[in-house]
């Protein structure tokens, strides 16, 4: 609370309100005694305070919030008097808050035998809140974090007792959570390899799927994120030193699922390796945060080739004292190479940050990043609920050596997105980017197909990336292709006989009149055969050298119209 005071001829009369709950506001005569006690009220009560003795004054003042209503002596309102007088005054006082903690498991689900982390994100706990952890509701310790080797099924929860005044209560009990614990390793399998879709309308749109299934034992955790393509080759950078053993002392808000960022343009591709925020860290004490980078490699990047860098989103949970983008080239597969862009930025949620100076995507690696401070407490840097990528949780504790911030407990990948605009956009899309497969279970994802700007008979070519937590096939390639054909008449289409399909090496095909060439393309978009068939009306073909997989079939007949037809090698 502020202090307001009335001015007099001889000694100034203040009073200041100590808003501790359920304690006393004291009212002094400055340089005199105390005159008067009075337990803090709720909002906006009015308290009569009487001068216990006479003072003279010069006339009654307010301060600017007219907290201080009026004088009075004998009923009577008066600007001076040397009596003694009564002031009116309208109490401010803080509404009661209510403690809360919410905790976080280092690691769930878990392996048979590997320790757990708990720690916990208090709010309204004070300077220095207490911890009682219980396991199946009984006590196990006392500590602001806890590590045990859990049980499948076990439910952990702490009480918090707080330090800060003015709280409902003393104490306050966390979420539980209930452990997943496997003695074996997830297995995932997908119904394809390859997926193969054309759209014979302009701005089409088509739906196809995509199923997940674990095959093993553990509980299968898994990621998605779309890849694009172009014929351009990656360019390789030296292998660089092994990663550094980065000690910080990191801590997680434990804040729980949240948000992607605003959905942009059509010609807007982001290049990322997170899903949605689910959490953020922060260090314990506060201080310097280093730096968080992420390395986007060359091909990931060659497809771009000529795309601008425009903008980046980050998503900042607490807002820290000063924070700045910072955007590299290449350097080697673990250090970073020269400084492009630094920028400093503010902003808390996910925040949009336009470059000052657009970079121009070369096809090499690019590492985007950036600097914090923060003050103890806060938790700024945005984090999505893993698994971790190894290009996509690097962290620095001087912004020179470079380690994974899954070295640290927490398998996590920043919230940072690199916006790349160009000529193209994102035909590709997918119902969940996100998700977890119990054991001998499946899981569906509708992959979303939309032609809408795209150029008519022209491929594109894309890889959906599957990451997961199984340890033989961490990540699984999905090659996509998508065939564009606008004004096909269907009977020249129905006219087309493709057999047997699925074949195991021969291929039988029956074509209309008027097909001129006759084109086999693979998932990567690659040419893989082509034959003249002007005049002929049936052709076969041998594929039985043929790597299996999906496969597009392109007839272009005397118009120059394409048509396709999907045909899959056993």
């Amino acid at each position: 609370m502020k202090s307001f005071i009335w001015l007099t001829y001889h000694q100034s009369f203040y009073f200041l309100l100590n808003h501790r709950c359920n304690q006393t506001v004291i009212f002094n005569i400055k340089q005199t005694k105390t005159i008067t006690n009075h337990c803090l009220p709720k909002n906006e009560d009015q308290v009569y305070v009487v001068l216990a003795s006479s003072v003279e004054c010069a006339s009654a003042s307010t301060n600017q919030s007219n907290v201080i209503e009026m004088i009075v002596s004998n009923g009577i309102p008066v600007e001076c008097t040397n009596n003694n007088a009564e002031m009116m005054i309208t109490m401010n006082a803080n509404d009661m808050v209510a403690p809360s903690v919410n905790i976080e498991a280092s690691e769930n689900p878990v392996f048979l035998g590997d320790p757990v982390t708990f720690t916990p994100s208090p709010e309204n706990g004070g300077v220095t809140p207490a911890y009682q952890w219980y396991v199946n509701g009984s006590f196990v310790s006392n500590g602001t974090f806890y590590t045990y080797v859990p049980q499948n099924g076990d439910e952990v929860y702490a009480i918090m007792t707080g330090s800060l005044a003015c709280v409902t209560s003393s104490t306050a009990t966390s979420n539980t959570i209930q452990m997943v614990v496997s003695d074996g390793f997830p297995v995932i399998v997908t119904n394809t390899s390859s997926l193969v879709q054309t759209i014979n309308q302009p701005n089409g749109q088509a739906t196809d799927y995509l199923s997940l299934q674990n095959g093993g034992e553990g509980i299968l955790v898994w990621s998605a994120a779309v890849e694009y393509l172009r014929p351009n080759a990656p360019v390789v950078v030296p292998e660089g030193p092994a990663t550094a053993t980065v000690n910080l002392d990191l801590i997680a808000a434990g804040l729980g699922s949240g948000t992607s960022p605003m959905d942009k343009d059509r010609e807007t591709v982001a290049l990322n390796y997170d899903v949605e925020n689910n959490d953020a860290m922060g260090l314990v004490n506060g201080g310097s945060f280093s730096a968080a980078a992420r390395r986007y490699p060359s091909d990931m990047t060659s497809p771009y080739i000529g795309y601008m860098l425009e903008t980046v989103d980050i998503y900042i949970n607490d807002a820290p004292s000063s924070a700045s983008l910072k955007i590299w080239g290449a350097g080697t597969t673990t250090t970073l190479g020269t400084l492009l862009l630094e920028q400093t930025f503010n902003g808390t949620g996910w925040v949009t940050i336009s470059l000052t100076e657009p970079i121009e995507i070369t096809g090499t690696d690019i590492w985007v990043g950036y600097s914090l401070t923060h003050l103890a407490g806060a938790h700024p840097a945005g984090c999505d609920v893993g698994p971790a990528n190894a290009n996509g949780d690097w962290i620095s504790s001087d912004g020179t050596s470079w380690g994974h911030l899954a070295d640290l407990g927490y398998s996590a990948n920043w919230n940072i997105r690199a916006n790349l605009t160009g000529e193209n956009y994102s035909w590709l899309s997918l119902d969940q980017y996100s998700g977890m497969v119990e054991a001998n279970e499946s899981q569906e994802l509708l992959v979303y197909f939309d032609a809408t700007g795209l150029s008519v008979n022209d491929l594109y070519t894309a890889n959906i990336l599957i990451n997961s937590n199984d340890p033989e096939t961490p990540v699984v390639t999905i090659p996509v292709t998508l065939a564009l054909t606008v004004g096909v008449d269907e009977n020249e289409l129905s006219g087309i006989e493709v057999y047997p399909n699925p074949t195991i090496g021969l291929l039988n095909i029956k074509i209309p009149t008027g097909i001129n060439e006759i084109k086999m393309y693979n998932q990567f978009g690659q040419e893989m055969k082509r034959e003249n068939v002007n005049g002929q009306t049936s052709i076969n073909w041998n594929l039985s050298l043929m790597p299996g997989g999906t496969y597009l079939l392109r007839f272009v007949n005397n118009k120059g119209i394409v048509l396709n037809k999907k045909v899959v090698i056993m």
